[in-house]
C-alpha cells in the first residue's frame, strides 16, 4: 500500500485495534483515519526484533499500543535512519517499570534516554518550544495512567515540550544521519477517547509531517532570556532553515508581548530564503514591568498555513539590583533564634543598582514557614518591615522576593520551645514519673521519707525572673533583676558577674513555701559560651542549657527532687527541730533566733540532702546513675562558703565548722552510718540528731516561745551544751559509733534493716539513747 507522503509501519501492533471506530482505550482508528487523510499508507507488523520488513517504508512508529519486548532491534533502527528513513517511538509509565533493554538502545542512537517519571502525575503539557511539530499547540490533555520523561545524554536532541514543574522533558526530536526520531512519553493521547481532545489532531498532523519531510521551514534555534532586567534591552533570536529544495521562500514573523515590553520593529520580513539557507532573526525586548510575560510568536509563509505559537516559555521581567533581608529581636539587633511566642521583625531592602523610572511599592514580598505568624507589616518603595510572632517549634525558612520576579532570598530562624512550654515538658515528661519513683524507692526505706507531707511540698520550676518575683523584694529584687539584665547582655568573660549569678540563681528550699528551682536555657548557654569551663555549673543551677541532652536534664532534675524536696523537706516537715524552725522562718522579730537555730543545723540540713541525693540517684536506673561523680565533685570537693559564712555567724565563731563545703561534714557522717550499717540506719539517726525540743509551738495561729528568746540563743551559743546542737548531736553520735563500730554492728542486723525494728526499736538509735541521754527540752 503506497501512499503520496509515505508509507508508515506500526511495528508489534494488531491491525484490528486501528479498524474499529469505537472511541475506548484499545482503539486507534481515528489516528489510523487521520493519517490516511494526510497521504500516508498505514500497515502493520506483529513480527518482532530482526523480523521486521522497512522495505518501501518511510516511518515506522513502535508504541502502540504499547512497547514490548523485543519491538525494535537497534542496528536495524540506526541503519533505517542513516538511510533516511523516519521513526516515531512512544512509551509510558508502566513500560518504564521494567524497561526493555532495546528502548535505551534506540534512543541513545539519538542521544536520549527514556526514564520513569515519579512525581505526581501530569494531566496537561502546556510547556512548548517552538518548532515545526509545535506550531498551532497550545495545551496537551493527558491520563493520570502515568507518563515516562527523557532525558538528553547529548546535545543532539531537541526539546519540543515539558511537563509543568519539576520540568523534565516529555517529547523530544532529533535528526539522525538523514533520518529524523521523535521520541513521547505517552502514547495514550492517540486513543479514539482522547485525540480528539485539546491540540492533539494538530500535534499528530505536525508529527508525521515533520518526518515525513513536508515541513517548508526547519525552526532551529529560538533564544528567549529567561529573565531581562525591567528598562533594559535583551535579544530574542530564532534561526529558520528553508527546506523545500524547489523554492526560495519568503516569511514574515512577528514578536508579540502580553505585558506590553517594548519590542523593536516587532514584525520582520524574510524574502527568497535558498534552499538549506539560515535566516537569523534578532528583536530587541524591553520589559515594562516586573514579573512573568508570555511572548507570542508567529510565521507567516507568503505560500502556505502560518504557525502560531502562544505558549512561549515565560520570560521573566526583574529589577536591576540585590535583595537584603534582615531578623532582628525586638531592640533591634540581629537574632535568628528565637521562642515560642516571641516577637521579631524582618526588615526586607531592595537595592538598585541601576535607575528605575517607577517606584517599587509594595513590590516586596514574604513568605513565611508554616510555624511563623505575621502581625503587622509597613510597607515601603525600596524596604519594608514585617513584624512576626514565633507560633510552632522547628526550623523555619523565610523567604523575600520582589513580587512576580524569582529574585529572592532566604534565611532561617531557629524557633524553640518558650521558656514556659519548655517547663511544662520537663513537668510533665521528666518530674512527675521520677518523683513517683522516688517517693516509692525512699519509703522502703522509711516510710517517713516518701510520706504525702513531703511528697505535696511543692516544686516549681521557674523563668529567672520568675525567681526573682518569688523569692526577693523591694531593693533585692531590683538589684536581682539588675543583674540578670546584665548577665543576659554580657558578652565578654566575666568571672565576677558569673560568681554573682551562681550565688544567687540556684535551686532553693524555702520553708513553708517549697522548692523553687531557676529555669533559663538562653542564659546558661549564653554565659557557657563565655564560660566554657563552668558550663556544668551552669547547667546545674539553671536546670539545663540549650545544648543539654534530655538525659541530662533528667538527671539534674532527679537530683534536686533528692536533695531540695526530700532531703530539706524532710527537716522541715518529719523532724523536731526542723518544723519549729520552719514555725520561726517568716517572722522579722525572730530574725536572730532564727539565724542562730539555721546555722546550728544547716550542716545537719545540707548533709543529709547531699548523702540522700548521692545514695539514692545511683539507685535510679542506668540513664541517672552517671551523674553521680558529678555531683558528688561539685558538692563535696568544689563547692564551699562555709568558712565565709562563719565569719559573720556568731554560731559558728563559736562551733567552727571543719570544711569550707557546707555539704561535707554532715555527708561524711551520714555516708559512714549507712555504709557501715544500713541505709535506713542514717535516717533514724537523722531524726535523732534534730530531736531537740526548742519550745517553739503555735498556738491558735500565734507563735508561742516556752523560753524567752535570749535564753535559747545563749542555749544555742554556749560551748559546754552540746544536746540542744543539731550538727553537734550528729557529729558526737558518728564519732560514737565509729569508735564502737564493732559492737555497733552486733547489735544491728547484716541484712536489709527491716520494717519491724520500728515496733521493736532500733538497736542503734536505743545504744545512742542509752550513751547520751540527751534532754529533749533545753
Amino acid at each position: 500500500m503506497n501512499g503520496a507522503s509515505g508509507n508508515v509501519l506500526f511495528a508489534k501492533s494488531n491491525s484490528k485495534v486501528f479498524e474499529s471506530s469505537e472511541e475506548t482505550i484499545k482503539t486507534y482508528s481515528l489516528l489510523k483515519n487521520a493519517l490516511e487523510t494526510q497521504g500516508f499508507g498505514v500497515e502493520f507488523s506483529s513480527s518482532g526484533e530482526n523480523e521486521l520488513s522497512l522495505a518501501d517504508i518511510d516511518i515506522l512508529v513502535a508504541g502502540i499500543p504499547e512497547y514490548l519486548k523485543g519491538t525494535l532491534d537497534p542496528a536495524q533502527v540506526e541503519s533505517f535512519l542513516t538511510g533516511g528513513g523516519s521513526v516515531l517511538l512512544l512509551t509510558n509509565a508502566f513500560t518504564m517499570m521494567n524497561p526493555p533493554p532495546s528502548i535505551h538502545q534506540v534512543t541513545e542512537i539519538a542521544g536520549v534516554r527514556f526514564k520513569e517519571y515519579l512525581n505526581a502525575p501530569a494531566s496537561t503539557v502546556t510547556r512548548l518550544f517552538p518548532h515545526w511539530i509545535t506550531a498551532n499547540v497550545k495545551k496537551l490533555e493527558l491520563e493520570p495512567d502515568g507518563i515516562a520523561t527523557l532525558s538528553l545524554v547529548s546535545d543532539s536532541a531537541t526539546i519540543l515540550a515539558e511537563t509543568d514543574p519539576p520540568s523534565e522533558p516529555f517529547i523530544v526530536c532529533a535528526s539522525v544521519g538523514k533520518g529524523r526520531v521523535v521520541f513521547i512519553g505517552n502514547a495514550a493521547w492517540l486513543r479514539n477517547d482522547q485525540i480528539k481532545r485539546a491540540d492533539h489532531f494538530t500535534l499528530l498532523k505536525n508529527i508525521f509531517s515533520w518526518l515525513a519531510r513536508k515541513n517548508s521551514l526547519e525552526i532551529e534555534k529560538f533564544y528567549i532570556p529567561n529573565q531581562v532586567n525591567i528598562e533594559q534591552a535583551d535579544n530574542v533570536i530564532v534561526s529558520i532553515r528553508n527546506q523545500d529544495p524547489e523554492n526560495r521562500i519568503s516569511f514574515k514573523c512577528m514578536l508579540d508581548s502580553d505585558a506590553g515590553a517594548i519590542i523593536d520593529h516587532s514584525v520582520r520580513e524574510k524574502h527568497g530564503l535558498p534552499y538549506n539557507q539560515v535566516a537569523e532573526i534578532r528583536w530587541q525586548l524591553v520589559p515594562q514591568k516586573l514579573g512573568e510575560q508570555r511572548l507570542r510568536f508567529l510565521i507567516e509563509p507568503e505560500n502556505g498555513a502560518t504557525l502560531y505559537f502562544d505558549y512561549l516559555p515565560e520570560l521573566v521581567g526583574v529589577a536591576d539590583g540585590y535583595l537584603t533581608l534582615e531578623v532582628k529581636n525586638h531592640e533591634g539587633s540581629p537574632q535568628t533564634r528565637f521562642r515560642t511566642g516571641e516577637h521579631f521583625i524582618v526588615e526586607g531592602t531592595f537595592h538598585s543598582t541601576s535607575p528605575i523610572n517607577f517606584p517599587l511599592l509594595d513590590s516586596l514580598d514574604l513568605e513565611l514557614g508554616a510555624g511563623l505568624i505575621q502581625r503587622a507589616f509597613e510597607p515601603g518603595s525600596y524596604k519594608s518591615r514585617w513584624y512576626i510572632q514565633a507560633a510552632k517549634a522547628g526550623c523555619h525558612e523565610i523567604r523575600l522576593s520582589l513580587k512576580d520576579t524569582k529574585q529572592s532570598l532566604c534565611a532561617q530562624v531557629q524557633i524553640q520551645p518558650s521558656v514556659h512550654e519548655k517547663i511544662q515538658e520537663i513537668v510533665t515528661a521528666i518530674k512527675l514519673p521520677l518523683n513517683a519513683e522516688i517517693a516509692a524507692r525512699l519509703q522502703q526505706i522509711d516510710q517517713s521519707l516518701g510520706s504525702e507531707v513531703v511528697q505535696n511540698i511543692p516544686f516549681k520550676i521557674l523563668t529567672t525572673d520568675e525567681f526573682i518575683n518569688a523569692l526577693y523584694q523591694g531593693e533585692s529584687a531590683a538589684r536581682l533583676e539588675g543583674m540578670l539584665l546584665s548577665a543576659r547582655r554580657e558578652q565578654w568573660f566575666n568571672p565576677n558577674l558569673l560568681k554573682i549569678m551562681l550565688t544567687y540563681f540556684l535551686p532553693t528550699y524555702v520553708p513553708n513555701r517549697g522548692v523553687f528551682i531557676p529555669f533559663d536555657p538562653d542564659l546558661a548557654s549564653n554565659l557557657g559560651k563565655l564560660h566554657p569551663r563552668d558550663r556544668r555549673y551552669l547547667e546545674n543551677n539553671l536546670l539545663c542549657s540549650n545544648e543539654s541532652s534530655i538525659v541530662l536534664t533528667k538527671q539534674i532534675t532527679a537530683a534536686y527532687l533528692l536533695h531540695e524536696r526530700y532531703g530539706h523537706g524532710f527537716f522541715y516537715k518529719q523532724t523536731r527541730l526542723g518544723r519549729q524552725l520552719e514555725l520561726l522562718y517568716f517572722d522579722d522579730k525572730y530574725k536572730a533566733l532564727i539565724k542562730v537555730i539555721d546555722d546550728s543545723s544547716t550542716i545537719v540540713n545540707e548533709g543529709f540532702a547531699t548523702w540522700l541525693e548521692l545514695h539514692f540517684l545511683d539507685k535510679l536506673g542506668q540513664e541517672i546513675r552517671p551523674i553521680v561523680s558529678s555531683r558528688r565533685d561539685l558538692l563535696i570537693e568544689r563547692s564551699s562558703g562555709m568558712f565565709e559564712l562563719a565569719l559573720n555567724s556568731n554560731y559558728f565563731q563559736v562551733h567552727p565548722p571543719l570544711y569550707d563545703s557546707p555539704y561535707r561534714e554532715g555527708f561524711e557522717y551520714f555516708e559512714f552510718i549507712s555504709t557501715t550499717f544500713q541505709p535506713r540506719c542514717a535516717v533514724q539517726l537523722m531524726k535523732l540528731a534534730n530531736d531537740i525540743d526548742l519550745g517553739i509551738v503555735e498556738e491558735n495561729s500565734v507563735i508561742v516561745l516556752k523560753k524567752p528568746e535570749e535564753e535559747i540563743i545563749e542555749n544555742l551559743l554556749d560551748l559546754e551544751r552540746n544536746s540542744s546542737k543539731s550538727n553537734l548531736r550528729l557529729r558526737k553520735m558518728a564519732e560514737h559509733l565509729r569508735s564502737n563500730k564493732a559492737a555497733m554492728a552486733d547489735k544491728t542486723k547484716k541484712k536489709y534493716c527491716p520494717f519491724d525494728c520500728i515496733e521493736t526499736g532500733c538497736p542503734l538509735v536505743e545504744a545512742i539513747e542509752d550513751k547520751f541521754q540527751w534532754r529533749l527540752l533545753i
